[in-house]
């Protein structure tokens, strides 16, 4: 990779440009700066989608736990003609009593049917309660039973759009998405390298690869903004900056220099900005869940729960530093930028 160019002694005081190969080698040195940030910010923006992606599949609002979800109620609250499970068999009241329910939550939704070959029916865990329990605790249950049929009513469009009217088939297609859960949701795969961590690591893996990539970023970002700044003193002096800001703005994708045909495209120029700020913000998410689920962290291992989010907080805040650093210089190289626009009179100063 090519640096900042230097002039020797000699050629200080020439009155002339610089020679074309020099030029050149100006011209190349601040295309290679440009060049190692924008794929540093695209590596960045990567790990920070990924990061992402990964908490998401997490979240019990996600498509494949959704899923799971629906599943489990059409197995809990459908009654299969195939089903061999006496247990699961409900009476002539029972089915009465929930065809009610499940009717007053679907008068507005005229596709709501049940499948041929399936009816409704009391899950015998819900039903032994009832069965065992006082009027007052019945009165819950039942509360509880009508919001359920809720999800009954989306349970039955699901067996009605997959064409399920077997009790293997649903249990089947459970199982399937069970496993998938279980090797890409509490696993996660690391792309190119092979190696898989546990969903709950993701804090502190994450944090780390975050931290890495902004460091990078930072010093391209710090590299770019002294070749600028240096070639734009030697433009000056050989009064040529308006030829070097027209040919550096050539180079530069991220930073959108001031120009005549530009200088009202602001959120363009302010992109960069937002974009860095994703590792922080995906970062933040992961570390706020860690927060509302250390229960479930508890459950499983204390140590482990407390070494997570004790480790996740204070990589939160060298994020959170290292993007406020990168903030700094990149409005350095903006405000470096409109300082040469405003000495060609392209934008007045404000």
């Amino acid at each position: 990779m090519m640096d900042t160019p230097t002039l020797n002694k000699n050629n200080q005081n020439l009155k002339n440009p610089p020679h074309n190969s020099v030029v050149e080698h100006y011209l190349n040195a601040i295309n290679e700066a440009s060049h190692r940030s924008r794929i540093t910010l695209l590596i960045l923006v990567t790990a920070s989608v990924l990061a992402f992606a990964g908490f998401w599949n997490s979240m019990k609002y996600s498509w494949l736990r959704k899923r799971i979800e629906i599943a489990k109620v059409a197995n809990d609250w459908f009654l299969f003609h195939d089903d061999s499970d006496s247990l699961g068999k409900s009476s002539t009241q029972d089915s009465l009593f929930l065809s009610k329910i499940y009717y007053f939550n679907s008068l507005k939704d005229t596709t709501a049917k049940l499948p041929y070959g399936v009816d409704l029916r009391i899950p015998p865990g819900i039903k032994q309660e009832m069965n065992n329990n006082d009027s007052i605790r019945l009165s819950q249950i039942l509360n509880n039973i009508i919001k359920d049929t809720l999800l009954v009513v989306q349970a039955s469009k699901f067996l009605n759009n997959r064409n399920i009217n077997s009790k293997r088939e649903l249990i089947n297609l459970l199982k399937s998405w069970e496993k998938t859960e279980l090797e890409n949701v509490y696993l996660i795969r690391v792309p190119f390298f092979g190696v898989t961590f546990d969903i709950n690591d993701l804090g502190i893996w994450s944090g780390i690869a975050f931290i890495i990539i902004l460091f990078m970023f930072r010093f391209s970002l710090a590299r770019e903004v002294k070749n600028v700044k240096y070639v734009f003193k030697i433009a000056k002096r050989f009064n040529v900056l308006e030829t070097y800001y027209d040919l550096m703005s050539m180079y530069q994708v991220f930073t959108v220099p001031s120009s005549k045909d530009n200088d009202k495209i602001k959120f363009v120029g302010k992109l960069p900005k937002y974009l860095f700020s994703l590792p922080f913000l995906v970062y933040s998410s992961v570390s706020i869940n860690d927060i509302v689920t250390y229960m479930a962290g508890l459950s499983i291992s204390a140590s482990n729960t407390y070494i997570t989010i004790g480790v996740s907080f204070i990589l939160l805040l060298i994020i959170f530093k290292s993007t406020c650093s990168c903030y700094k210089i990149w409005n350095e190289m903006n405000n470096e930028w409109k300082k040469q626009a405003q000495n060609l009179r392209i934008i007045t100063n404000t």
